[in-house]
C-alpha cells in the first residue's frame, strides 16, 4: 500500500500542483 500511496501522491501533485491543500485531503481520503 506504501508504494501505491506514493504513486497517488505523485499523480495528484503533478494534476493538482496548484493547490497542494487539495491533494492532502484527496489522499487521506482515498
Amino acid at each position: 500500500t506504501e508504494a501505491l500511496n506514493g504513486t497517488w501522491r505523485l499523480r495528484a501533485a503533478d494534476r493538482a500542483g496548484q493547490d497542494v491543500g487539495y491533494i492532502d485531503n484527496w489522499s487521506i481520503t482515498f
